[in-house]
C-alpha cells in the first residue's frame, strides 16, 4: 500500500506554478492538497507533520538551499517524524552525473555527514542509479 493511501492528509509543495496547477487538476482531493512553495522556507507550522518526502529534488538546488531544506524539514517534523530522501552523488572518482539540472551533487561522505548530523539514520542504501550512484535514506527526527 502506498504512503499516500495510508496518509490521512498529505501536502505537495513545489516551486513550479505549472507543476502545482497540474497536480491540483489531477490529484487534489479532500485529503491531498498542493501548494506553490520553496523548500528553503516551507510554509508549514513547526512540528506539524509526521513525514517529509523529497525524491530526486535535493540535487536540483544549490548546496545552501539544500542545507536550509534539511533545517526546514527538521522544523516542520514532529519528534520521531521521518524524512525520506533520495539523492544522486558524485561517483568514486568525483565525477558528476552530467545532468545539467543538478545544481549541486554531493560527495558521498558529505551527504552522509549532513544527514547524520541532523537526523538519526534508520536506513541508508547506496544504489546504482540511471546516471551513477545515488542514496536512498530514511531518517528520524529526534530533535
Amino acid at each position: 500500500m502506498s504512503l499516500l493511501k495510508q496518509a490521512k492528509f498529505s501536502i505537495g509543495i513545489d516551486i513550479s506554478y505549472e507543476a502545482i496547477y497540474y497536480a491540483k487538476q489531477h490529484y487534489e482531493n479532500h485529503n491531498r492538497k498542493f501548494y506553490v512553495g520553496d523548500m528553503q522556507a516551507i510554509p508549514l507550522r513547526d512540528g506539524s507533520f509526521d513525514g517529509v518526502i523529497c525524491l530526486e529534488g535535493f540535487e536540483h538546488v544549490t548546496k545552501d538551499i539544500g542545507l536550509r531544506f534539511i533545517e526546514e524539514s527538521k522544523r516542520i517534523l514532529k519528534v520521531n517524524g521521518f524524512l525520506i530522501i533520495t539523492c544522486p552523488v558524485l561517483n568514486e572518482y568525483g565525477k558528476s552525473t552530467g545532468n545539467p539540472y543538478h545544481l549541486y551533487e554531493y560527495p558521498e561522505n558529505e551527504l552522509i555527514e549532513i544527514l547524520n548530523k541532523n537526523f538519526r539514520i534508520l536506513r541508508l542504501e547506496r544504489i546504482k542509479g540511471p546516471d551513477g550512484p545515488e542514496y536512498r535514506a530514511v531518517l528520524l527526527n529526534v530533535k
